[in-house]
This record gives structure tokens, C-alpha cells and sequence, in this order.
């Protein structure tokens, strides 16, 4: 949208053309993918209908005090139905006459478990505690979608005014079953031997459909076993190794296929994703120790966690030669290294009768890198938004999560390379290394401050490290409305680089760069969002820091039989950055939530503030 555009001039949303026919407000008479949102609001309608149930049921049975039966059960069943009605006028785009979609889902989870307990002092100073269970999880869904195409009347919403209607039907249907045990030793109530074991058979993996796991643990309460000096108040050490287990996805072990119209004759072919051949579960190995210490009645903690976890046979899905017949295929493959530190530190540096005042401080440092991918492989992409400004990629050796894109040229010595047309050289091929999505390190500070029946908190945020990438900032400059945008508008501007000069020998050499280039040229050939895009300039340091919390309470007595007190607190979060590198976005959005979109955005709306009033009543 145009700056010269005010937000009040678009308002309106649409206007009634000579016929009456409600049409668009827009701001071009050809806005190829340009939709004025204000006629969205009222030219898209979506209405969604649900109806949800939850249900749960317990039942213990006593044998002795030492030995009981539990029996649980869990329902939750989903239906939903959903209508869009898309309006049509001469600006949308869309085809003529507008477009109606309509979807009904359903689901449902069973979820069940027995579990047999055990708990008793065995002998003088040992104790025992254990279960033995067994878990069933059934889940069942489908769906049901029907869209029309070009609607025969005008804006008139059923399916049966579709010129085509296409439609189309899924059904899910996934069941986990368990088996397990977890057993506690504890010896004078300071040391503590901790085993699981647990075994899960998927239906989403191939024959023997099973993966096993175990763990164990210890942990010494060092401050019970002997005397300590007066000012340690607490002291326990701990050390566990694990192993974590999971299957698959709905149909991932299972070749889909989808029906299309030739003429008359109807085709059936695969989809282009091939699916794994012996596909085996996932599993993670993982080691952590740890200390708790506190000092000084309690004044004075400290809490440290140790951890290294490695990831096995992960599946993802890699590109195959088109002689293959497909576009990609999964595969088991990886092994995926994170270790890393957690500390915590707490402290009460002021304690009297009617203050109290705490402060926490908690820092955590991961270290990911990829140790293997397979035997022919050492880097692929996880992620190909077609945003321009940077893709997602596994490489051997490296972090997970690095970022490549397109571009600037550079010679030997780094400066970038300029043509001929004074615009910067991009390279043909995502080949520049932007960074890594992930913080270096992350870290936080809450105070908590009581006085009489007034409570104070606020939590502060810090991470460092990591980029990010802005489509949007990539848009706006190819629209000319971003602020890099304005450099060069009154009679260009000369890009600061270098450009190339061959001699009759074939050597290069480079002179400084004396080409001027008119903004338009500029913004044109380096910003938007296509294939041929470059990301190098919509990359930025994702350090920031923020106050995340801001919360002023006061406890008001109730000295009754049924409620004891009423707490009544204003809260305020997100407020306002103490420090951000990204500047005019927030680096906590991501273009995909999940782990292979991170790190990019793409016309999000501005992060908010929120301020609102809490009432918590204690019975």
C-alpha cells in the first residue's frame, strides 16, 4: 500500500458500482495479489462451529496400605464444521462470481491406563517405591472438504452453485500401546535410586511395530549424609542417564495416492513423496548431572544442570533425482548432539517481618551440532519457505539450523562486486552463510518484592546470539516504502563496492565503484520475496532483551469458613524491549512454528502489549 495512502481513505472497505454489486475499495486498478484489508473483513467470511467434550474417570482400590490398583480412563471428542464464503468483485483475485468452501472434522482420543503400586519400607532405613502399568491411546479422525470453483450466480453461497466442485475425504486412525515400570530404592531418605523402563509398540511403524527405553538415576542428599559447614543449608548432588523412544507420523510408513480427472478417464498416481523403506524409531540418548546448594538458612541457592543428549534416526525427507519418480523421500538418518548448562541462582537479600524480597537469576547455554547424516549425504535443506531471505539447512560439523541464502559478490579482500548497471552482484546460488536461528545464550531475572499484603514482580528476558531473516522488510523495499528505500531518490546514489575490470590477459582487477544507481533500479533488483530474491541485506542480530512481566498485586484478608483470602493484581506483559538488535520486528516470530520455519518472518502482525487485572481467590 502506498505511504501517500491514508489508512481513513481505505476505510470504507467496498462501495456499490452503477448495478449495485458491492465491489473492493483498492488503491491500483490492477493490484496483482493486493486485497485491502478492510474488504477482507468484510469480503471473507469464515464461520467455524465446535463442539468439544472432555470426560475422565478414576478408580483406586487399596489392597493394604502398601499396595493399591489404579484404573484411569480419558475421552476428548472434536466435531467441527467450517464455512468460508469468498465475495467477489472486479479487484479480487479470485475467479469471477466469487467462491464458497465448506469442511466438517471429527475426533476422538481414548486414552486408558492400569497401573499396580507398591509402596513400603522393606527393612530398617529402606524404602521402596514402584508401579507397573499399561497404556492405550486411540486416536480417530476424518474430514471432509468441498470447494467450489467459479460460483455460477454471483455471491450466491451453496455448493451447488459451484461451475466445479471439487471435494475431498480423509480418514486417521493412529493407537499407541505401552507397557512400563518405574522403581525407587531410597536408603536412609537421602539416597535415592531411581530405574523406568518402558516398552511402546506404534502402529505407525513397520513390523515388530515396538521400541524399548530405559532410564536411571541417582541422587544424594549430601547435607543429610554429614555434617556440613553451618553455612550450608542444603546439599544435593544427582545423575541420570535416559533413553527416549518415538514413532512416527500418521501414515508415514504408507504410499498415498490422489484421483484426477483426465477428460473423461480417471487417473490414479502416487504421491511425489516416497515413503521410507525400514523405517525405525527415533531415539535419544541423554546424560545429565546436576548439584542443589543453598547457603545461609536458605538466603542463598544455586542450582546446576550439566547435560549431553545425542538424537538418533530421525526422519526427514531429502531430494531425490527426478529419475526416481518422486520429488523426495524419507529416510532414518543423523545424529544430532545437544549439550549445554542450565544454572539457577536465587537469593532473599532482604528478610524482616513484613518485607520480603527475592531475586532469581537463571542462565542457560546450548551447544547443537550435527555429528552424522548418512553416508551420502552431508548437508541438506529442512526448510524452503520461498521467502528469498534464507533457507533452513542440516550440514555435518555444523549447528542445526544454519541459514543460507543468495548473496552479495565479494572479491578476495570482501568488498562486494558491482555491475556494470551499479547494482551489487548476487550470487546464483543460496551459498552465503547468514548464521544460525538458535541464541547463543538465553538468560532471565525475576524480583519478587513483598511488603504487608503488597506484592511487586516483574520478569526481565535476555537472549543473545542467533539471526533472523524479514521477508517483509524484503517486500517493502521492492515496494519502495521501507526506509532503505528513500537513499538514492533524488538522483541516485553510488553503491559502495567495487567493480571488475578484465585485461587482455585474462586477469581481473578491481577499481572503486563510481557507477550511480537510481533507487528504483536498486530496490527493484535486490528486495522482494522471488526465487531470484537476495536475503543477504533482510538479515539481522537477533539479541534483544525485554521486560516480559510487570505485575502489582494486594492480598485482601477474608477470614471465613469457605474463602481465606483474595488476591487482586494488575499484570502487564510484553511491555517494551530494554534492547533489540532486530530493531523494527519481533525475533521471537517465526514464518513456521515449527522446528524447520524458524528463524524467518513474513508480514506478522506487530507484537502487543498486554495489561489486564487478575482476581485469585484461595479456599
Amino acid at each position: 500500500m502506498p505511504r501517500s495512502l491514508r489508512t481513513a481513505d481505505i476505510k470504507a472497505g467496498c462501495y456499490r458500482d452503477a448495478s449495485g454489486s458491492l465491489k473492493q475499495l483498492v488503491w491500483a486498478e490492477d493490484p496483482v495479489g493486493n486485497i485491502n484489508p478492510y474488504w477482507s473483513m468484510k469480503g471473507r467470511k469464515q464461520t467455524d462451529i465446535g463442539d468439544n467434550l472432555n470426560a475422565v474417570a478414576a478408580l483406586k482400590y487399596s489392597f493394604t496400605p502398601w499396595l493399591y490398583l489404579q484404573v484411569r480412563g480419558r475421552m476428548s471428542s472434536n466435531h467441527g464444521n467450517s464455512e468460508t464464503k469468498k465475495y467477489w468483485d472486479t479487484k479480487y483475485i479470485n475467479d469471477g462470481q466469487g467462491e464458497y468452501d465448506l469442511s466438517y472434522s471429527r475426533s476422538k482420543l481414548l486414552n486408558g491406563d492400569i497401573l499396580l503400586g507398591f509402596d513400603k519400607d522393606i527393612a530398617t532405613n529402606w524404602h521402596i517405591s514402584s508401579n507397573l502399568g499399561s497404556e492405550i491411546r486411540d486416536s480417530r479422525g476424518a474430514s471432509l472438504t468441498s470447494e467450489t470453483g467459479k460460483l455460477v450466480l454471483e455471491n450466491r453461497f451453496f455448493l451447488e452453485n459451484g461451475e466445479t466442485v471439487s471435494s475431498e475425504d480423509g480418514e486417521s486412525h493412529t493407537q499407541f500401546q505401552s507397557v512400563y515400570g518405574t522403581a525407587q530404592i531410597g536408603y536412609h531418605n537421602y539416597v535415592f535410586l531411581d530405574a523406568t523402563a518402558r516398552n511402546d509398540w506404534a502402529s505407525t511403524l513397520p513390523s515388530p511395530y515396538d521400541y524399548f527405553y530405559p532410564s536411571v538415576g541417582l541422587t544424594g542428599v549430601i547435607s543429610d549424609m554429614v555434617k556440613l559447614p553451618e553455612f550450608i543449608s542444603f546439599a544435593k548432588v544427582r545423575g541420570s542417564y535416559a533413553e527416549v523412544g518415538n514413532g512416527a507420523g500418521f501414515a508415514a510408513i504408507y504410499q498415498t495416492y490422489s484421483r484426477t480427472l483426465n477428460g473423461t478417464v480417471g487417473e490414479i498416481s502416487p504421491n511425489s513423496t516416497k515413503v521410507p523403506a525400514n523405517l525405525v524409531p527415533e531415539r535419544t540418548k541423554q546424560w545429565e548431572a546436576g548439584a542443589e546448594l543453598r547457603f545461609l538458612r536458605d538466603r542463598f541457592g544455586l542450582d546446576f544442570t550439566w547435560y549431553k543428549g545425542n538424537t538418533y534416526n530421525q526422519l526427514v525427507y531429502v531430494t531425490l533425482p527426478p529419475t526416481s519418480g518422486y520429488s523426495n523421500g524419507g529416510i532414518n538418518c543423523g545424529n544430532v548432539q545437544n549439550k549445554g548448562i542450565e544454572v539457577m541462582f536465587t537469593t532473599v537479600p532482604v528478610l524482616m517481618n513484613d518485607l520480603k524480597w527475592e531475586v532469581n537469576v537463571n542462565f542457560t547455554r546450548n551447544e547443537n551440532k550435527v555429528i552424522d547424516l548418512t553416508s551420502t549425504l552431508d548437508k541438506y535443506p529442512i526448510s524452503a519457505p520461498n521467502l528469498s531471505v534464507g533457507d533452513s539447512w542440516i550440514v555435518k560439523g555444523k549447528p542445526y539450523g544454519e541459514i543460507y541464502s543468495r548473496g552479495f559478490m565479494r572479491n578476495d579482500e570482501g568488498k562486494v562486486i558491482v555491475a556494470n548497471s551499479g547494482v551489487p552482484k548476487i550470487t546464483a546460488e543460496s551459498e552465503t552463510y547468514l548464521g544460525n536461528y538458535h541464541y547463543d545464550w538465553q538468560s532471565g531475572l525475576t524480583s519478587n518484592l513483598r511488603y504487608k499484603n503488597w506484592d511487586f514482580y516483574f520478569l526481565i528476558d535476555l537472549n543473545y546470539g542467533g539471526v533472523r531473516q524479514s521477508a517483509t522488510e524484503a517486500m517493502m523495499l521492492l515496494c519502495g516504502t521501507s526506509k532503505a528505500s528513500l537513499k538514492g531518490r533524488d538522483g541516485g546514489f553510488v553503491y559502495p563496492g567495487v567493480r571488475a575490470i578484465s585485461s587482455t590477459d585474462g586477469s581481473i582487477s578491481y577499481v572503486d565503484n563510481d557507477v550511480v544507481v537510481d533507487a528504483e533500479t536498486y530496490c527493484v533488483s535486490i528486495g522482494g520475496r522471488s526465487t531470484n530474491g537476495c536475503g543477504e541485506p533482510f538479515n539481522h542480530k537477533a539479541t534483544n532483551s525485554r521486560l516480559r512481566e510487570l505485575s502489582l498485586g494486594y492480598t485482601l484478608p477474608w477470614h471465613n469458613a469457605l474463602i481465606k483470602d483474595i488476591t487482586v493484581s494488575a499484570v502487564g506483559r510484553n511491555l517494551f524491549y530494554i534492547y533489540n538488535a532486530c530493531k523494527w520486528f519481533d525475533p521471537d516470530v517465526s514464518y513456521d512454528l515449527g522446528k524447520n520455519g524458524q528463524g524467518s518472518e513474513s508480514a506478522f502482525l506487530p507484537g502487543c502489549r498486554n495489561i489486564g487485572f487478575n482476581i485469585k481467590v484461595t479456599f
